[in-house]
């Protein structure tokens, strides 16, 4: 038998103790003679630790490279001695693999908690996000006095004629000047209180105040004029003041006048010298213009001040309201509570021949005393409303607490005229909507009854 090579002189060495060697460790540095063959225990075990062939077939090692108990692969030293220099470990012991079970298993502990966290802090905060956008809206409802659009995109009529106050200034709620004449027109047992029968060449700036742009939420209405004080969409010539609605392109321009710092009126109200009246007449005789989609003329009375509430718990008289096809004139009242608690009564009056009222002057009118509202066109009365106290099914009210039982129509209303380009109401022109569009008005006149 031939004798041990250098590197098995060293493997020697290495592991003097027998004890503390493997079966195959023993077998190796034995010199293993020519032919013989580990054990099944030996071969079982040169696998795990990574080498199948663990004695070549002429009995050398089978290869540079051993793997130690728990530790790295030698190199044995070069023949003539050396250091022997750790080689590259091909794979890992069983302490490796069960540790590197142990680092994934934990690891992907970790990745599913760290996702649960996340998921759950991502809901918390969607939850308080929430919470807080809603307070914001709702604090943002309850604080605007600014009317909010009606909920449906096309009702049959409007929750308001002309959603709100777009007039700057104080109104007027004093005494108004008495009269230096008292006209032909004021029936008997009458008094004048104030009129405006546009015999000059520009609007009486000492009667009216104009109403100018786009208002809030489209004047509540999603309306599509701009008001201005141009001579072109406001003018009074030949004993007449007009109203005339344009189109530039997809824009329009109108407009809208008002007596808010002027003058206001109600049933007790007083002119300077100490008249009072317990029921007060308005009236204008108009021409409505040529019908057209998406049109809306009206004649109308606001609060001067909001003393009951935003609209329409304060009120809002409608004296005449026209659209489109202009064969109905619409007349009534809005009262109850803040929109959408709001509630309305009105008439609708048509002619006998159904033709539209734009084919000539007309007079519209309300005559308001303290326990009635009476509506009329062309001195016939055309419906009579009343407080919720002599009419509890359809008579007006008011929600604010502590309100008199005629409220909210005991306090000053100021007018309005105005034409507007649609909204809710009357919805959008078209193709066959005729632009100018004008609306004419020969008179506006206040009479009342003294006591």
């Amino acid at each position: 038998m031939a004798g041990p090579s250098p590197q098995q002189q060293y493997l020697r060495q290495q592991y003097a103790a027998p004890s503390q060697h493997s079966p195959l460790q023993a077998h190796l540095m034995s010199g293993g003679s020519q032919g013989s063959q580990p054990s099944s225990q030996h071969s079982s075990r040169a696998n795990v630790y990574g080498g199948s062939h663990p004695v070549a077939a002429n009995g050398q090692l089978p290869s540079a490279y051993y793997m130690t108990p728990g530790g790295p692969a030698l190199t044995a030293p070069p023949v003539g001695g050396g250091s022997p220099v750790k080689g590259p470990q091909a794979h890992k012991t069983w302490s490796d693999e069960e540790g590197a079970e142990g680092s994934a298993h934990s690891f992907c502990t970790r990745f599913k908690f760290a996702i649960w966290l996340a998921t759950v802090l991502l809901l918390v905060c969607a939850a308080v996000g929430l919470s807080v956008t809603m307070a914001v809206v709702m604090n943002n409802r309850n604080s605007s006095s600014n009317p909010s659009p009606p909920p449906s995109p096309d009702p049959v009529e409007p929750d308001s004629g002309g959603g709100g106050d777009g007039s700057s200034g104080d109104g007027n709620t004093g005494p108004l000047p008495v009269p230096t004449e008292n006209p032909a027109w004021v029936p008997a047992g009458a008094q004048a209180i104030w009129w405006d029968d546009f015999e000059g060449s520009s609007l009486d700036r000492n009667k009216w105040s104009y109403d100018l742009g786009n208002g809030e939420w489209g004047w509540g209405n999603n309306e599509l004029q701009t008001y201005t004080d141009n001579a072109a969409n406001v003018r009074v010539a030949g004993g007449n003041l007009y109203i005339t609605a344009l189109k530039d392109g997809t824009s329009y321009t109108s407009g809208r006048i008002n007596t808010k710092q002027h003058a206001s009126f109600y049933p007790g109200m007083q002119l300077a010298d100490g008249t009072t009246f317990t029921a007060v007449h308005v009236e204008a005789r108009m021409q409505l213009p040529d019908p057209g989609q998406g049109l809306w003329p009206a004649f109308w009375m606001f609060p001067t001040e909001l003393k009951y509430g935003v609209w329409a718990a304060s009120g809002e008289i409608d004296i005449m309201e026209s659209t489109n096809d202009m064969k109905k004139i619409t007349q009534g009242l809005h009262f109850g509570g803040a929109d959408p608690r709001n509630k309305k009564n009105m008439t609708r009056t048509q002619q006998g021949n159904k033709q539209p009222w734009s084919d000539g002057f007309h007079t519209v009118a309300v005559d308001w005393a303290a326990d009635s509202i009476a509506f009329s066109v062309d001195g016939k009365v055309r419906a009579t409303l009343y407080p919720r106290s002599k009419d509890p099914t359809y008579g007006w009210w008011t929600e604010a607490s502590g309100a008199p039982p005629n409220a909210p129509f005991n306090e000053p209303f100021y007018m309005i005229l105005n034409l507007a380009v649609g909204g809710l109401w009357p919805g959008v022109p078209d193709d066959t909507t005729p632009f100018p569009a004008t609306l004419a008005v020969d008179h506006v006149r206040v009479w009342g009854t003294p006591v």
